[in-house]
């Protein structure tokens, strides 16, 4: 599979984007980065925006790459699995992208208090990573995006 045979299933669409749209992703990722540090708020929260961070690294990647991800259900298992076909990461650390899809979902609709401290870390630490992966990718395959 390739991100051209997903599109060919109309999984995701043929979409090209630009400097602009990866700078405002950017400008997403570092907002909710920080979110995320903020001590004041429940872990459950914070742990919400360092996902949300990780979901938008994973767009500026299929976005970069030329495709959009549509907005219907399945984004997120989407936009995480064509981290394959864009950095090259591997299944393990999809799968683990995953878990932290399914604690996020598990704490914003199901239990409050369901997040550690340590879970926070490990997904800011995790977010953190991605961002600057899929960053140094952008950098050799497709820089023309990048304004900076």
């Amino acid at each position: 599979m390739s991100l051209e045979d997903w599109a060919k299933l109309k999984l995701i669409a043929v979409e090209p984007t630009s400097a602009e749209e990866i700078s405002d992703l950017r400008t997403v990722v570092g907002t909710r980065l920080q979110d995320a540090k903020v001590a004041g708020v429940s872990p459950d929260w914070r742990f919400a925006a360092a996902y949300n961070a990780l979901i938008t690294s994973a767009t500026m990647a299929v976005r970069a790459a030329g495709y959009r991800v549509p907005a219907k259900g399945g984004q997120h298992t989407y936009a995480l699995e064509s981290l394959a076909y864009t950095i090259g990461a591997n299944d393990r650390f999809i799968r683990r992208l995953k878990n932290f899809s399914h604690k996020r979902g598990t704490a914003t609709y199901e239990v409050a208090g369901a997040v550690s401290e340590e879970e926070v870390k490990s997904v800011i630490a995790t977010a953190e990573e991605l961002h600057n992966t899929v960053m140094q990718w952008i950098q050799e395959k497709h820089a023309e995006l990048l304004k900076d």
